[in-house]
């Protein structure tokens, strides 16, 4: 931003404006660097110019209308009913202890959508037996 605010000559804060932000913030983004940096950029910013527009050095909040990027949302892929029934009947077959508990844990998993540190956390108290 130094380096955007030295080639326009603007030495002064008062003399930065919304658009210049939003210009350095758009120049970042067409150089490929992720969304979180250039949301970590912006909250830098909002926090100087909140702590200058509280000195008096601003008579405006400049960052106040910038919002952040919006990146690309992650699609988590799940299993389908195939998969699942495939993994459980994995477990059928066999009868000893390891095996059987195997497959309750899989069970638990999949009905409860329990986390896997949730469930070896778990107390003897917290379940109720049938």
């Amino acid at each position: 931003m130094l380096r955007v605010l030295n080639e326009k000559q603007i030495t002064e804060i008062e003399n930065v404006k919304p658009i210049m932000i939003k210009n350095f913030l758009m120049d970042i983004r067409k150089k490929n660097r992720s969304t979180n940096y250039q949301n970590d950029l912006l909250k830098a910013f909002k926090v100087y110019f909140k702590y200058a527009f509280n000195e008096g050095y601003t008579e405006s909040l400049l960052t106040e209308k910038i919002s952040n990027a919006k990146g690309e949302k992650t699609i988590i892929r799940t299993f389908s009913d195939t998969e699942l029934k495939m993994m459980l009947k994995f477990y059928d077959k066999k009868s000893d202890f390891l095996n059987m508990r195997n497959q309750v844990v899989m069970c638990l998993l999949i009905d409860t959508g329990i986390r896997l540190s949730e469930l070896t956390g778990l107390e003897e108290e917290q379940l109720k037996l049938l």
